[in-house]
């Protein structure tokens, strides 16, 4: 095992590529950038990760449809403190 970092957009809808045994461990603004910090074995083959991004406030998916089937990975906050992003991970 080997703890990988990947940036993220602050965007509604982004796909991330892992390692297949990927374990999101953390989520944090680095150098103003959000990323997300993820356990995995780096040679297993790559999956595309489906990432959403909601501001406080926005409107989510209803769960029990296919777009709310939505698991929360971690929150941001800005280096103003003025917005708070919260990343999910569409499964």
């Amino acid at each position: 095992m080997t703890i990988f970092k990947t940036k993220l957009d602050v965007c509604d809808y982004q796909t991330v590529e892992l390692p297949q045994d990927y374990k999101i461990i953390h989520v944090a603004m680095q150098q103003n950038t959000p990323c997300i910090w993820y356990e995995c074995t780096p040679d297993m083959p790559l999956v595309k990760v489906e990432i959403l991004c909601f501001g406080t406030g926005y409107r989510m998916p209803d769960p029990g449809t296919p777009d709310g089937a939505i698991e929360h990975i971690g929150s941001v906050v800005t280096r103003d403190g003025f917005y708070v992003w919260h990343f999910y991970r569409k499964y």
